[in-house]
C-alpha cells in the first residue's frame, strides 16, 4: 500500500520531476533577497520608503481613463515637463497651504501611455541615494572619475532640470512619462500637449481665509545646485526644503521655536490638508498603486549579479548606493539593457512576477515572525523544552504540509520527510517547497533574460526559507518522537537556542517590510503610518501625544531603532515645511 501511494504521488507531481537543481544554495553574497524585496514591493509605499534607495527600473503602461491631478497657483496651462499626482489630496496639500489662490486641474488619459517606473523614494530630494538610479541613467557612474578627480555632485534640488533631462532621454524611446514616489506616487509627464492627455476640469479651490502670497525674492542657490537660479521658479514650483548634505539623520525646521512657530495662521479649512494626504498615503502602505501595469519581463535592476562593482555589497538595502558605488562599465551596461528592453516587442512569458513574489511573502511572513517571536520569548525565559519543541514542530509543519508525503513515508525520520526518503522516485518535500512558486512553468517556458533573473531570485529566497524551516521541522519532529531525555537539560536548551539563531539570521536576511506594523489598532481619528517625506518630517507625534510637533524619523534624528517603527498618527492638523 505505501508503494502504491508513492507511485500515485509520483504520477501526480510530474512538474517537479527535474528539480534536483534546487539542492544548490545561493551564495553568501547572493543578491536574490534584494531583487526579491524590490520585486514584491514595486509600487507600494511602505516598502519603498523603508528601502528608500531604489535600484530597479521597470517599463509599464498607464491605463486609459486614469484621473490625474495638478495643482498650481495660477490658471496658466502647465508647461512641459510637469507633475501629476494620482491622489487629489497630494496636489491639494502641495499648493493650497501656500499663500494666494490655488487652482486644481483634473486630467485623464485617453489611451494607454508608456511610462518608466523608478522604485524607492525616487521623487524625494536628498543626498542619501534616493535619486541615484535616475542620475546614473542620465549621467553615468560614480563621483570619482578614472583619474581620481572628484566629479560634480548630483544636483539634488534641481528637479525641473532633472525632469527636462529625463524627458529628453525619453523622447527617442517612446516613453510618455516617469512614475516616482515620495509620500505618494506621481507621474512626471513630458508633453502636456499630447493627445494622450485631456483636461477634464479646472477649479479654483482657494479656501476662505487663505493668506496673501509671501513675497518671493530671487531664489538662493542650494550649495549642491550652483545653477539652481536657472531652474524653473514659476508659481507651480513647490518650496520643499533641502535635505542636509551629510545624510538623512539631520533635523528639518519644525522643532518648537523653529520656523513653524513663526508661520502665519493657516486658513481653517486648510488645517486638515496634510493629514488627508497622510490618510490617503496610509492606504497605499502595501497596496500597489492603481492604474499602472508593470512589464516584469523587462525589469532592469542594479542588483543584477553581473554588475561586479555592486555585487559584493553586504548589509541592509537601506545602506546600498548606486551613484557612489557603480562603475562606468556597469552603469553603461544598465543603460544598454534598458534600451534593449524598451525596443523589444511582447511581454515575455506573461507571468505576473510581482504577484508571484507577493504570494511568497503572504504565505511565509506571518508564520516566520510568529516562530521568531516564540523562540525569542523562549530563550528569554525559563525553558520547557518539551513544550517548545511541540510548538515549534507544529509551526514549522504547517507551511511545509503541502509538500510532505507523510502518508507514503510512515516510518521516515524528520530529515527523510523533508529532504528525501526516495528522491529518485518522487523528489523531496524541500525541492517541492522551493519550486512551489515557479515550478508551474515547467522546463519549456520561454522567459526573457530579465524573467530568468526574477525566477532565480524567487527560488533563491525560497531555497533559504525552505532549507532553514525544513531543518528546524526535521529536528523538532525527531526530538518530539524520541525519549524525553533528549529534550531536557543543556541539550534541549542548546537546540532551542540554535533554532532562535537560525530564525534571527533568516529574518535579517529577508528584511521584509511586512513585519513593520503599528503595535496597536489605531483609533478612527488616527492612521498607522511610518515617516513619509516630505509631509511627516515635522509632525510625527504619537496618536496619544498632544505635545508640539517634533521632528522624528530617519531624516529627523532620534534613535536608529525607533526611526522606522510605524505609529498611530492622529489626524489633528499637521504642519508641513513649505507653508
Amino acid at each position: 500500500m505505501p508503494l502504491l501511494a508513492a507511485l500515485q504521488l509520483a504520477v501526480a507531481l510530474p512538474i517537479y520531476a527535474a528539480q534536483t537543481r534546487f539542492t544548490l544554495a545561493p551564495p553568501a553574497n547572493s543578491t536574490a533577497p534584494f531583487i526579491f524585496n524590490a520585486l514584491s514591493s514595486l509600487l507600494s509605499l511602505w516598502p519603498n520608503t523603508y528601502h528608500h534607495n531604489g535600484h530597479t527600473i521597470v517599463p509599464g503602461t498607464l491605463a486609459a481613463h486614469t484621473p490625474l491631478y495638478h495643482a498650481r497657483k495660477d490658471t496658466a496651462p502647465p508647461s512641459s515637463p510637469e507633475w501629476f499626482a494620482f491622489d487629489a489630496e497630494m496636489s491639494h496639500t502641495i499648493m493650497v497651504l501656500r499663500g494666494g489662490p490655488t487652482f486644481l486641474s483634473t486630467y485623464r488619459t485617453t489611451q494607454e501611455s508608456r511610462v518608466l517606473y523608478f522604485d524607492g523614494m525616487s521623487a524625494a530630494w536628498g543626498s542619501t541615494g534616493w535619486l541615484d538610479t535616475q542620475e546614473v541613467l542620465l549621467s553615468g557612474a560614480s563621483t570619482v572619475n578614472t583619474l581620481g578627480v572628484e566629479k560634480e555632485e548630483i544636483r539634488w534640488m534641481d528637479d525641473y532640470g532633472r525632469a527636462q533631462r529625463l524627458c529628453e532621454w525619453a523622447a527617442s524611446r517612446d516613453v510618455d512619462g516617469f512614475v516616482r514616489m515620495n509620500a505618494g506616487f506621481e507621474v512626471l509627464w513630458c508633453d502636456f500637449t499630447s493627445p494622450t492627455l485631456q483636461l477634464v476640469s479646472q477649479l479654483n479651490i482657494t479656501v476662505p481665509g487663505t493668506p496673501a502670497p509671501r513675497p518671493r525674492g530671487p531664489r538662493r542657490p542650494h550649495p549642491f545646485d550652483p545653477d539652481a537660479t536657472q531652474s524653473r521658479s514659476g508659481t507651480d514650483a513647490p518650496d520643499f526644503p533641502p535635505m542636509p548634505p551629510d545624510g538623512p539623520r539631520h533635523p528639518f525646521p519644525g522643532r518648537p521655536g523653529g520656523p513653524f512657530s513663526r508661520l502665519p495662521p493657516r486658513a481653517p479649512l486648510a488645517q486638515s490638508s496634510a493629514d488627508e494626504w497622510i490618510r490617503i498615503a496610509s492606504l497605499r502602505a502595501f497596496s500597489p498603486q492603481r492604474h499602472i501595469a508593470l512589464d516584469y519581463s523587462k525589469l532592469v535592476t542594479f542588483y543584477h549579479p553581473r554588475l561586479a562593482s555592486l555585487a559584493e555589497r553586504m548589509g541592509t538595502m537601506r545602506g546600498h548606493r548606486v551613484w557612489r558605488d557603480v562603475s562606468e562599465a556597469d552603469a553603461a551596461s544598465i543603460a544598454a539593457e534598458l534600451d534593449e528592453v524598451l525596443k523589444r516587442d511582447g511581454r515575455g512569458s506573461g507571468v505576473d512576477w510581482g504577484t508571484v513574489a507577493r504570494g511568497v511573502v503572504e504565505r511565509w511572513a506571518g508564520r516566520l515572525m510568529q516562530l521568531h517571536m516564540l523562540l525569542n520569548a523562549t530563550t528569554a525565559s525559563p525553558l520547557n523544552s518539551t513544550q517548545v519543541t511541540l510548538d515549534v514542530r507544529l509551526l514549522t509543519y504547517a507551511p511545509l504540509a503541502p509538500f510532505l508525503a507523510m502518508g507514503s513515508s510512515l516510518n521516515a525520520s524528520g530529515f527523510e520527510l523533508v529532504f528525501g526518503l526516495t528522491p529518485e522516485l518522487m523528489g523531496s518535500a524541500f525541492e517541492r517547497c522551493v519550486a512551489s512558486s515557479t515550478g508551474f512553468l515547467g522546463e519549456g517556458a520561454e522567459l526573457t533574460p530579465q524573467e530568468d533573473l526574477l525566477k532565480m531570485s524567487i527560488e533563491g529566497v525560497l531555497h533559504r526559507i525552505c532549507s532553514d524551516i525544513g531543518k528546524i521541522f526535521a529536528e523538532s519532529y525527531d526530538a518530539a518522537s524520541s525519549s524525553a531525555s533528549l529534550l531536557s537539560g543543556d541539550g534541549g536548551r542548546a537546540m532551542v537556542a540554535r533554532w532562535a539563531t537560525t530564525l534571527q539570521a533568516l529574518v535579517g536576511w529577508l528584511d521584509w517590510t511586512e513585519w513593520l506594523r503599528c503595535s496597536e489598532v489605531c483609533a478612527w481619528d488616527s492612521v498607522c503610518t511610518m515617516p513619509l517625506w516630505p509631509i511627516q518630517m515635522a509632525s510625527n507625534t504619537d496618536a496619544d501625544s498632544d505635545s508640539s510637533p517634533q521632528t522624528r524619523g530617519p531624516w529627523g534624528g532620534g534613535a536608529e531603532e525607533d526611526d522606522w517603527r510605524p505609529r498611530c498618527h492622529r489626524l489633528k492638523g499637521s504642519n508641513v515645511p513649505w507653508a
